[in-house]
């Protein structure tokens, strides 16, 4: 019994651990301008989007152009960051969001309704260089 109640006891001093330093998905630390732009400058960055539930593959030239492939086709694009840290992609229409990390990854962000964070996409596999073929 005492051996029980001793592995009962550490299971719960380790779950509580984890809880302190895993953040929710939802409730990020965000990322600065200098950050994200270090983060992506001269990377190809593998993406899944949770909506529709899609990977891509984008490269991010330090020089402010953008390649994306998606459904096998490339797009080209800008990008850039702003002040507050926000991500922007330029193909037909300028989207900006957030970009923070939460559970060892790193997500984007859009406001809801709320005004709350709300993950659209993880990131994954950094990769330096262009690996896209336009």
């Amino acid at each position: 019994m005492r051996k029980l109640l001793t592995l009962l006891a550490v299971a719960v001093v380790l779950s509580g651990c984890t809880g302190l330093t895993s953040r929710s998905i939802d409730d990020p630390l965000l990322l600065n301008t200098q950050e994200v732009t270090t983060a992506f400058s001269g990377h190809t960055v593998r993406s899944y989007n949770f909506g529709r539930k899609i990977n891509t593959l984008t490269y991010y030239d330090a020089n402010g152009s953008v390649l994306q492939e998606r459904f096998w086709e490339v797009r080209r694009g800008r990008w850039h960051v702003m002040p507050d840290g926000q991500i922007c992609l330029v193909f037909d229409q300028p989207t900006c969001r957030f970009v923070g990390r939460a559970r060892g990854n790193l997500y984007k962000y859009r406001r809801n309704a709320q005004g709350q964070l709300k993950a659209i996409i993880r990131y994954a596999d950094f990769t330096a260089g262009n690996v896209i073929t336009p």
